[in-house]
């Protein structure tokens, strides 16, 4: 078994209160909100996106919190420091995402989305199909539109508890409601998220987080309309 971090058990699906890592902690109490079915269906989530890098997981990912500083766009540096910079693509707004020019999403298998409450009726729209589509129309500068395999999945950020428009027939938006305890507001919480960045940096423990998510035994079909 690996560890994550020194000296401490491999991580199981559940916490009990013992952090193996602060990425761990962060993930459990922000994320999951301290919920073991949430917490199995976000390292199931991680865990495919690194096994079947091939195949997007077609679900879209909003995490919601009115509070500042809690962690929700923490998701960007803590997928960076596992699958690679060059895997995550970081857009301020969904303009971004959404813009012509778009080479920039080649090979990419995270799109993380900041503030997507900011988005449209017809871009929320637009964001459906490329959810669940396995190809998107690349355009370089000069270049003409190409046809290219799409890998990426979409993380977005909301201080909104309605951050886009959904319609009826759409079950592949998940919203995540953060817990907010983790905020960044007292001298604890900053000794926390300055130990959380800090750790992102060490190629040790984040190989032992490679490591567990690349060997983690998925048991929830992640993909699945059904698995919510």
């Amino acid at each position: 078994n690996k560890d994550i971090g020194s000296a401490t058990p491999r991580p199981k699906t559940h916490c009990c209160g013992e952090y193996p890592s602060t990425q761990w902690r962060w993930l459990w109490v922000c994320w999951a909100n301290e919920e073991e079915y949430k917490m199995r269906y976000l390292l199931d989530y991680f865990a495919t996106k690194l096994q079947q890098p091939a195949r997007k997981v077609c679900k879209f990912l909003t995490a919601f919190a009115r509070l500042t500083g809690v962690g929700k766009t923490t998701v960007r540096p803590f997928t960076e420091a596992i699958y690679g910079k060059d895997k995550v693509m970081f857009c301020d707004e969904i303009t971004d995402y959404l813009a012509h020019e778009n080479s920039e999403q080649k090979g990419k298998l995270f799109i993380v989305v900041d503030d997507i409450e900011s988005a449209t009726k017809k871009q929320s729209l637009a964001l459906k199909s490329r959810v669940s589509s396995g190809t998107f129309k690349y355009k370089q500068l000069y270049r003409d539109r190409v046809t290219l395999p799409d890998f990426c999945d979409l993380i977005a950020t909301s201080n909104s508890r309605t951050p886009k428009f959904v319609d009826s027939d759409n079950r592949r938006d998940e919203l995540v409601v953060c817990n907010t305890s983790l905020q960044n507001n007292t001298p604890e919480m900053n000794k926390f998220w300055s130990q959380f960045y800090e750790t992102l940096d060490n190629p040790v423990l984040m190989g032992h987080w490679f490591w567990y998510l690349a060997h983690r035994e998925i048991t929830l079909n992640v993909r699945s309309m059904d698995v919510r």
